[in-house]
């Protein structure tokens, strides 16, 4: 009875050993790059009843504690994980198994290990948020991040509307013509989320002003030249002109308005979109009397045989 005492003893002394043994987790090896050959140990002493998590790809070396030899080893899942002859155990997928240890002569232990992927994505989040403003003919770089920090996945990209915003495989996108698009970033397994693109054309005027207003005087036979500005200030178009009355002035492709007759006209200057603005030219004869009045005035009294001078000035000086 003693000798039995002491080797028990002795056994619980090298179990208390091989638990206290530093030894680095799975998880740790993960983190770090380093799972291969990376092994945790677990004593099991008889009839005991022992959980662990555990993660995919780990191995874990089973010791027992028995007074007795092991007489098998058994998994209850084989596909979750497998344990050999020599108590190696190694986690395959996720989900929960046990792993039971029978000795020749005593109480069975088991342990129930809880299996996880560390590597596996439980989300994923891209950088960008919200709506993105993106300029036609540019390209945008997104980007995603997982949680855990351990978690590997091909990324699959898409976006809603490619007419207006494509995506490609590095999650890049190019703006192709004026609209909203969804991009969609999407793990292995189903974990995705969004980020809206708005696609505009810097160069798109969203209006025209001429710098000149109201109603302008041009005399006839002269030249007046009108200038116009585009909003935004990168906006870019041609600008098409047009009057209401050649007859009256005359507008030339570069917003040279010429005076032909005296009369009103309006004139227009348009962008490709239809962006416009107008402003009116009256056109006058700068020659034309619009008035003539004598010097003289009342009743004159002259001589027999006497002359007079007479003169008239004319409104406007011109």
């Amino acid at each position: 009875m003693k000798d039995r005492t002491m080797k028990m003893l002795a056994i619980l002394m090298i179990a208390a050993a091989l638990v206290c043994l530093p030894m680095a987790s799975y998880a740790e090896a993960v983190a770090t790059g380093q799972t291969e050959n990376a092994e945790r140990f677990i004593s099991m002493e008889e009839g005991s009843r022992v959980q662990a998590d555990a993660s995919v790809g780990e191995h874990i070396r089973l010791t027992p504690v028995f007074l007795t030899a092991v007489k098998s080893w058994k998994t209850s899942d084989e596909k979750i994980a497998s344990v050999d002859q020599n108590g190696l155990v190694i986690v395959k997928a996720e989900g929960t198994v046990t792993i039971t240890v029978t000795p020749v002569d005593g109480d069975r232990a088991k342990l129930k290990i809880k299996a996880v992927d560390p590597y596996k994505p439980e989300k994923i989040e891209l950088e960008q948020s919200g709506t993105l403003v993106l300029n036609k003919g540019e390209t945008l770089q997104l980007s995603a991040g997982m949680e855990p920090a351990t978690a590997k996945s091909d990324l699959t990209w898409s976006s809603s509307r490619s007419k207006y915003a494509a995506v490609d495989a590095n999650g890049a996108v190019t703006g192709h013509a004026e609209g909203t698009a969804t991009i969609t970033v999407q793990t292995y397994n189903g974990k995705k989320d969004t980020v809206k693109i708005k696609v505009v054309d810097p160069y798109k005027p969203e209006k025209i002003e001429l710098e000149q207003s109201g109603t302008l005087l041009l005399n006839k036979g002269e030249t007046l030249q009108l200038s116009a500005g585009m909003e935004p200030a990168t906006a870019k178009s041609d600008l098409t002109w047009s009057s209401s009355r050649s007859k009256y002035a005359l507008v030339d492709a570069n917003g040279a308005v010429t005076g032909h007759a005296e009369g009103t006209a309006e004139i227009t200057v348009r962008t490709y979109n239809g962006k416009k603005d107008t402003v009116k030219i009256k056109v006058v004869d700068p020659y034309k009397p619009e008035k003539i009045e004598l010097e003289q005035s009342g009743t004159l009294v002259l001589g027999r045989g006497e002359t007079l001078q007479l003169s008239a000035g004319m409104e406007p000086a011109t």
